[in-house]
């Protein structure tokens, strides 16, 4: 079995988005094979609150962008969405195309409603 890519923790916290979608492909090409066949669905959910950085230190799963990328660049069915209305809704003043997109593409495997 692979080992799990180590990554130093004070590089990420003060590094930029590129590296962390770096870090993020590389975790996603080791851990989704196992969780294919393990049958296991892996769902991301958004920063919370959606925003690029927060005390300098980089996030990347703040825009609806992101998550299409996300599924766009690991198209396996195991790989998904935690779908946070409240946290989406920050990201989009059309949230109910950015529902139906994910789910026509089958990629909202939670709904969270978050505060109402």
């Amino acid at each position: 079995m692979n080992e799990i890519p180590r990554i130093r923790i004070a590089e990420i916290l003060l590094d930029n988005s590129p590296t962390l979608w770096k870090n993020l492909e590389e975790f996603l090409k080791f851990i989704l094979p196992i969780a294919e066949d393990a049958g296991v669905k892996l769902a991301i959910h958004p920063d919370d609150p959606p925003i690029d950085e927060v005390m300098r230190v980089a996030r990347i799963m703040n825009n609806v962008e992101a998550f299409e990328r996300l599924i766009n660049e690991f198209p396996s069915e195991y790989n998904g969405i935690t779908f946070d209305h409240s946290l989406f809704s920050l990201m989009t003043d059309d949230l109910v195309s950015v529902v139906r997109h994910f789910l026509e593409k089958k990629r909202i495997f939670s709904f969270t409603l978050g505060k109402l």
